[in-house]
């Protein structure tokens, strides 16, 4: 399996410096106003990064909308939500977030079960069947580029998940295998399946960030955080200023994947044994690490005391099964949308909403919202006759 997901991770490189010069002219050709509508089917796909609860997940992004809003407003120099503290005058800071809001609150559910990571002890396997593993997935080459470019295709579409892509993929190996009666026994074309869109996907999902900023999984939206904040905009600069870092990426994603696998054979069984290290001893090591990474963002203390609420924000979302996604999202999101609708009211005035490119995304967006909706109404309706039959 690792085998195929490095080499459906390659392909997946290759899909997205071929992308490149497709979406460049299209990114290229749009203003502040279609940014913007962009901006805003990227909120819309809150409902689908939301899990069971599509209400908890809109209270989440408002909540993080709110909190972008802190700081000095850029129009007119005024103080917002800073309640006369200096350091909110430049906002709340992306990395201690992050950092606490996802790295923080695990380090903290660990201290608070006061166990160890793994709880049953693993078989980690052995090396003796490692080049029977190659030779099964290059006799399934065909298979292998199938499942890989499914992966990519499925990938761009934001808020598609992996294990949506998986499922395909996997379905998708069952209908064309000549054996469909192995799957669910340990079939080696299953296995190859689900590891090369494994992925191959995750290239497949940096095209829509690259191109238009618009992130649809946890990964993506900490990826557009990092852009932010190394003062890359996505868009038209990752696609003419920093071309270079857009195709660096390609090769990061190959020669990582190489390197990754390498380790993985040779740390194996050392990292297994990580997992069994008592919670009490483990977090203060982790609890040191993520306040360094919070403090060296500004050098200041109140980022760690940032770090610390989030994480608590974080536990909570945990225990009472809150999304944690769209909270990322609606921070990292609010800015930019809140930049675009200066400009493009400053350029446009309120002509701007009725561009046409900006009316084909308004549909785009209408759609988006309304599909969670119209399912639910025909799941209500299929229900009712249901119960009406009996």
């Amino acid at each position: 399996m690792l085998f195929s997901s490095t080499l459906g991770a390659w392909i997946g490189a290759l899909a997205l410096a071929l992308a490149v010069p497709v979406i460049r002219p299209i990114v290229l050709a749009l203003g502040p106003p279609e940014f913007l509508v962009l901006t805003l089917v990227g909120l819309t796909f809150i409902a689908t990064l939301s899990g069971k609860s599509m209400l908890k997940g809109l209270i989440m992004a408002c909540l993080g909308l709110l909190v972008s809003a802190v700081g000095i407003d850029s129009q007119e120099g005024i103080p917002r939500y800073a309640f006369g503290q200096l350091y909110l005058w430049d906002g709340i800071d992306i990395v201690p977030l992050v950092v606490g809001l996802f790295g923080g609150a695990e380090v903290l559910q660990i201290m608070l079960s006061r166990g160890s990571i793994a709880q049953q002890e693993a078989d980690t396997g052995h090396l003796a069947g490692v080049r029977q593993g190659l030779v099964d997935t290059l006799r399934h080459w065909w298979l292998l580029i199938r499942t890989s470019l499914i992966g990519v295709g499925i990938g761009v579409v934001p808020g598609m998940g992996g294990s949506v892509a998986q499922w395909i993929a996997y379905g998708h190996a069952q209908q064309t295998s000549k054996h469909p009666e192995e799957f669910g026994k340990g079939s080696i074309e299953g296995v190859i399946a689900a590891g090369a869109v494994n992925n191959a996907k995750s290239s497949g999902s940096l095209i829509p960030v690259i191109g238009f900023g618009i992130p649809g999984s946890v990964s993506t939206a900490v990826l557009l955080t990092a852009f932010l904040i190394t003062g890359i905009d996505p868009g038209p600069e990752m696609l003419t200023t920093h071309l270079n870092v857009t195709f660096s990426m390609v090769w990061v994603i190959v020669l990582a994947n190489l390197v990754a696998v390498v380790a993985s054979f040779a740390l194996l069984k050392p990292l297994t044994r990580l997992s069994f290290i008592s919670g009490p001893l483990l977090v203060p090591f982790l609890l040191l690490v993520l306040t360094l990474g919070s403090f060296t963002a500004n050098n200041s203390f109140n980022d760690i005391f940032v770090m610390f609420g989030a994480s608590a924000l974080g536990v909570a979302c945990i225990r009472w099964e809150w999304p944690r996604v769209p909270f990322l999202l609606g921070v990292v999101l609010g800015g930019i949308a809140e930049r675009y609708l200066f400009l493009s009211y400053s350029l446009f005035g309120w002509g701007w909403i009725d561009r046409p490119i900006v009316l084909l995304m308004w549909a785009v967006l209408a759609s988006v919202v309304l599909a969670p909706v119209l399912k639910a109404i025909r799941r209500r309706r299929a229900r009712t006759k249901t119960e009406e039959r009996v």
